[in-house]
């Protein structure tokens, strides 16, 4: 794998594992831009942030 395509997996990795931890260290800034129309904003931003942390892995754990 060249440098320039490992380069871009980790600035992924750390984009979406940096946003999923963000979800549970600061959620008020999710639940701010959260439609009104969405029930559960609570669950829905826990949610996202365990996906996003998923995706983050799942992109560590495909390039190996």
């Amino acid at each position: 794998m060249n440098k320039l395509k490992i380069a871009g997996l980790a600035f992924v990795f750390l984009w979406f594992m940096g946003g999923g931890v963000m979800h549970f260290l600061s959620p008020e800034f999710f639940l701010a831009i959260m439609p009104p129309s969405l029930p559960y904003h609570e669950a829905a931003v826990a949610i996202s942030g365990v996906f996003e942390i998923i995706g983050a892995v799942g992109l560590f754990v495909s390039a190996h």
